[in-house]
């Protein structure tokens, strides 16, 4: 990512000091518009390169496919526009230059709220899913404390029943966390716990807390299908 920006830095700054070579050769009257115009189009090119970097470091922190497709076209379009803006300035409309100087604050304004819009946009999306992902991941770890229950040899009259457990977790919704999963991992704590009792009530304390669980799993189920009806 440094080796990128850094290569984009460089290209950035060999094309500026092209443009303003080329400019300053080229131009020889520097009347009405002009200087603005040239001032404009090299911040375009500024903007242009500074833009792509932004978004390199932006793309750390934001959904890289909404930053980097939708951040990239307002950059390149508002670096095309405005050096096109003001190519036509300096050659037809070199004497107006309030129209000039409303265009360019016009242009920028829209280009900076779009972007906002596409940064805000791109935040949000990359905050849902590290909270979907974080969901799935203590999910999975909570299927995994059941699945090795399951196999454990001192919960052999217990297996199928907590393997059917497992399997109502790892298939139901867990793509987001809910108050009932606080009460789920409590419950399989319970009972890792309990494996670990020799006394001779475990089997009558297992078939209680595995009921419990089983009631737990059964009100996560109800919770989510009310939170996916309230999306419709």
């Amino acid at each position: 990512m440094y080796r990128r920006s850094k290569t984009i830095l460089i290209s950035g700054i060999i094309t500026i000091i092209a443009t303003i070579i080329i400019l300053l050769l080229f131009i020889k009257d520097w009347l009405g518009v002009t200087g603005l115009a040239v001032t404009a189009i090299i911040w375009s090119e500024m903007a242009f390169f500074g833009g792509l970097i932004f978004v390199e470091w932006l793309s750390k922190k934001c959904e890289q496919i909404i930053v980097r497709s939708a951040v990239y076209f307002i950059i390149l379009a508002y670096s095309s526009i405005n050096i096109l803006i003001s190519i036509i300035f300096m050659m037809v409309l070199k004497w107006f230059t309030n129209s000039f100087i409303v265009i360019e604050l016009v242009l920028l304004t829209i280009s900076i709220i779009m972007i906002l819009v596409s940064v805000t946009a791109g935040s949000s999306i990359a905050e849902s899913n590290a909270s979907t992902m974080g969901a799935v991941t203590d999910m999975g770890v909570i299927v995994g404390r059941l699945d090795k229950l399951a196999n454990n040899p001192e919960c052999r009259e217990f297996s199928s029943t907590i393997k059917k457990l497992s399997d109502d977790l790892r298939f139901t919704y867990n793509s987001k966390k809910l108050p009932e999963d606080i009460e789920i991992d409590k419950a399989v704590e319970e009972l890792e716990i309990l494996v670990g009792d020799r006394r001779e009530a475990i089997h009558e304390k297992m078939n209680k807390k595995l009921v419990h669980l089983n009631t737990l799993i059964a009100n996560r189920k109800i919770a989510t299908q009310i939170m996916q009806r309230g999306k419709i």
